[in-house]
């Protein structure tokens, strides 16, 4: 294929620094070009651009039927389906624009195959792949069958999957738009597919392999199954292997598998070095075609879950409990509540005298995750964490018995003081002893003080009277920057304010095992009855009115 044309009809080679814009070649041909001019083997090929294909969806039966598509409600799922029916009947009726058609005369060599692929300017994203839902056409022949594949693949922006994927997304259907790859054909010995990370367990050091002979079609459409392997990126060794429909996963195994050992190592190494490029995690479709590999196309894997940000600076295995899953909230927070979240974390942590060695808050996702791996590595915070867990999360406590019974030496070193020094020891020790002296304090007040059904009342006014103070102070700040710093810092003096009357009401567990030493067993169901009837606590009444609802 000749590719050193600049332009021809709205052709352009790969090897053009304007092929490396998504808006021009869409995201598979962006990426290729990319791929191209770092240096690595990119089967020779061409991409019909974007324009093109704003030229034929112009005309005004297309056009129309697109604003009517766009307009539809994301939940009108069978009124989307007949428009993109209808869109796509359409669209393979037409023919590529002259000057189009005339181009490929000239690059399209007729004694030779090519793959047509699909490249839209929505797809291959972070956040949105689009996998699988556009036409590719592998060992396409002549102009005239590469004209109608192009063709072909641009309708295909308009499949039922494709569509309610970017409805779900909220991606208008008339701001997407439709490049197609023309790549000249590897005679592949074996092909497959790399996961630079293992999407099934998520893990960033495992590379992932699938692999069937030849151009591997079958693989990628789901028909084939391949031989599969797990691959320890850091050492190299195969963690797992299963034989697909060619035999044994590697030469080295009993039978003839589709890779040898060498193989797996260029794959995996290549694999490497096209994450860096791309700064992320990556899914790649390859061939080896004699002794060479070749790339055919590579995209971000966009099912991994997000790493902690910030990210811990040891390389040892961190654990972390979801903040969000513990208050109920199991949607994304916006990013002031979370850093809200952080900043409070952090401040009370401080307060208390510990001062971590690794951030105890951190997020992944837009939610909030407590770092529990200090406790965890110590043998006598432990069994204290699972215990506390016993009240409000028992699912929680399995998972971390699997944690603390592998390796210890797996765990990060990290610890609840950030130093030994006898300065920062007696600086952590005072504060933690004022912050115990408080405690204790309050835990007395609230066994001698007042009537025991007027300490839920009296805490709610407490908190009333605080709140008002603390807007008073905080809408005293001069500008809006001011009055949000002022918020934040407000809200952590507050949370651990509101730390005193909830200790007084700690009395409850006093009274409670005083009860279980008094009263015979077999009173469990009613010392939790009892426990549960708390007047005027604002979580106990809307949990009875959600309650009813229920009922």
């Amino acid at each position: 294929m000749q590719t050193d044309s600049t332009n021809r009809g709205g052709i352009v080679s790969l090897h053009e620094h304007s092929a490396r814009h998504p808006s021009v070649t869409g995201g598979k041909g962006a990426n290729l070009a990319e791929l191209s001019r770092a240096g690595f083997a990119v089967p020779s090929a061409v991409c019909v651009t974007v324009g093109v294909y704003e030229q034929i969806t112009a005309e005004e039966s297309l056009s129309r039927l697109i604003d009517e598509l766009t307009a539809v409600e994301a939940a009108g799922t069978d009124r989307m389906q007949e428009l993109a029916g209808r869109i796509r009947e359409e669209m393979t009726e037409r023919e590529l624009p002259a000057e189009t058609q005339a181009g490929l005369v000239d690059l399209i060599d007729d004694n030779a195959a090519y793959a047509v692929r699909s490249s839209a300017t929505a797809e291959d994203l972070p956040g949105a792949s689009f996998a699988g839902q556009h036409d590719t056409f592998l060992h396409v022949r002549g102009v005239h069958a590469v004209s109608r594949a192009v063709v072909r693949c641009m309708a295909s922006l308009f499949t039922d999957r494709a569509v309610s994927y970017r409805a779900a997304r909220g991606i208008p259907h008339d701001e997407a738009a439709m490049a197609v790859v023309i790549q000249t054909m590897v005679p592949a010995d074996a092909s497959g597919v790399l996961f630079t990370a293992d999407p099934s367990s998520g893990k960033r050091t495992v590379a992932s392999i699938d692999a069937t002979p030849g151009t591997g079609e079958g693989l990628v459409s789901g028909t084939v199954t391949g031989d599969h392997l797990l691959v320890d990126r850091r050492t190299g060794d195969i963690i797992e292997s299963s034989a697909g429909h060619a035999g044994c996963a590697v030469h080295s195994c009993t039978g003839s598998g589709v890779l040898d050992a060498e193989q797996v190592d260029e794959l995996c190494s290549c694999g490497g070095h096209i994450e860096e490029l791309f700064a992320a995690p990556q899914d790649i479709e390859w061939s080896f075609a004699g002794d060479g590999l070749w790339i055919l196309q590579s995209r971000p894997i966009t099912t991994l879950f997000p790493l902690p940000e910030p990210q811990p600076e040891d390389e040892g295995l961190h654990v972390y409990y979801s903040w969000n899953h513990r208050q109920g909230m199991t949607e994304v927070m916006p990013p002031l509540v979370v850093d809200y979240w952080l900043m409070t974390i952090s401040s009370v942590f401080d307060r208390l005298g510990l001062n971590p060695s690794s951030p105890m808050g951190t997020t992944a996702g837009g939610l909030v995750y407590l770092d529990l791996t200090a406790l965890i590595r110590s043998p006598r915070l432990a069994p204290r964490l699972l215990a506390a867990l016993e009240d409000f999360d028992m699912q929680a406590i399995p998972l971390l018995e699997q944690v603390m019974q592998r390796d210890p030496e797996e765990l990060a070193g990290v610890s609840l003081l950030r130093g030994l020094s006898i300065r920062q020891t007696l600086g952590s020790a005072a504060r933690f002893s004022f912050s115990a002296l408080r405690s204790i304090g309050a835990l007395l007040e609230g066994l001698v003080g007042s009537r025991y059904e007027y300490a839920a009342r009296r805490s709610r006014e407490w908190a009333d009277d605080f709140g008002r103070r603390m807007r008073g102070r905080i809408n005293a700040g001069d500008s809006v920057q001011e009055r949000v710093d002022l918020s934040l810092r407000e809200s952590s003096d507050f949370l651990l304010e509101a730390l005193r009357p909830t200790l007084m009401l700690s009395n409850i567990w006093f009274f409670r095992a005083l009860l279980g030493r008094l009263c015979p067993r077999g009173q469990e169901a009613d010392f939790a009855a009892l426990e549960r009837g708390l007047g005027d606590n604002v979580t106990t009444t809307m949990m009875m009115e959600l309650g009813d609802v229920a009922d």
